[in-house]
């Protein structure tokens, strides 16, 4: 709203992810839709086009699955709501969620969004650029949301997707590479355990394409099997021994030199040091520079994973799935009441 962070449907998916995990005490939900100007939080009138597409998708997905939760469906937003995955979906021993917390074995903590899990035989992991945007946004249509999204084209290949967000409340993966590299590396290794998952591809968007290169790959360098980075992926200070079948994709664009931008970070220079130091070591490098092409690469993420992702393959075959553990989610804290609304019963105001 007004005073808030904007269009920011986190909050409203935080709420739902609580209220379908604690359907057994929730009685129905309510959101306080209000386009005067001392709080500006309308979907219906299209201020919030992102949080009413959320909450669309929520109300319906809550109203649908067994145990439903009663949810008035909020005014249709301008803009059709993207395909997702339910945030209730399950597969093996995981669940889809959002913005879970998980603390790995040094004590380094973040959250993460599990998406598209149901029936998956590969797992996606998408590190974000700085500010992670993308994650912060899962629904939209930049990187993770939509028909043409990571989620959707790493699902139609048989993968899940796991989007992490730098450890300690960061907003860069690179101001603390290592430890950066040790948290998702255990995170991914932790969910692709739980989940039964045979095969796990990652790609990164510059701070999170910088991750991969210079830390990821030379501490876990057989984590995964194809690594795609975009707008940069520097070399690291030691390249690590190749790993056979393991592929590297570098996508930067041919004018993504920094020129106009506030940072002067040049990503072509870095994307194609990083190319050639890993080649020169033994690795399996390809390069694709388009030109004309800068450093926003937004909507283009999930077409540039599917040129090079193949179809997962089942680790299992002819056997029952395993049950196992899943970390109990974490519950948000109720918001606050809105000012001057009125009195309501039994439900809760978003």
């Amino acid at each position: 709203g007004k005073d808030g962070r904007g269009d920011n449907p986190a909050f409203v998916n935080d709420v739902l992810a609580w209220a379908d995990r604690n359907r057994d005490i929730v009685a129905y939900l309510s959101y306080f839709d209000e386009p005067a100007d001392y709080i500006v939080n309308s979907v219906g009138d299209g201020q919030m086009p992102k949080t009413g597409e959320a909450l669309r998708a929520g109300f319906e997905r809550l109203a649908s699955s067994p145990g439903a939760v009663s949810a008035q469906p909020a005014t249709a937003a301008p803009q059709p709501a993207p395909a997702q995955a339910p945030d209730a979906a399950s597969t093996g021993g995981v669940s889809d969620v959002r913005d879970q917390e998980w603390t790995d074995p040094a004590g380094s903590s973040s959250t993460y969004h599990l998406l598209n899990s149901d029936g998956a035989r590969g797992l996606v992991v998408y590190l974000d650029g700085d500010g992670s945007y993308g994650y912060d946004n899962p629904g939209d249509g930049y990187a993770l949301g939509g028909p043409e999204g990571v989620a959707a084209k790493a699902a139609a290949k048989g993968y899940a997707t796991l989007a992490v967000r730098p450890v300690g409340g960061a907003e860069t993966f690179w101001g603390d590479g290592p430890r950066n590299a040790a948290y998702v590396a255990a995170l991914t290794e932790h969910v692709t355990a739980q989940g039964g998952f045979s095969d796990v591809a990652v790609i990164g968007y510059s701070g999170g394409s910088q991750l991969a290169t210079k830390w990821l790959l030379p501490q876990h360098p057989d984590l995964a099997s194809l690594v795609v980075v975009t707008g940069g992926g520097g070399a690291p200070d030691q390249v690590p021994a190749p790993v056979t079948g393991t592929r590297l994709v570098w996508h930067t664009g041919a004018d993504d030199d920094g020129r106009g931008t506030t940072d002067d970070y040049n990503a072509i220079g870095d994307a194609k040091a990083g190319a050639a130091a890993y080649r020169a070591a033994g690795w399996d490098v390809t390069e694709s520079h388009p030109a004309g092409q800068a450093h926003d690469l937004g909507g283009q993420f999930g077409a540039i994973l599917d040129a090079h992702l193949g179809p997962a393959v089942s680790a299992q075959t002819d056997t029952a799935p395993v049950e196992q553990s899943w970390p109990a989610p974490t519950e948000p804290t109720p918001p606050a009441p809105a000012p001057e609304q009125p009195e309501q019963s039994g439900g809760w105001w978003l």
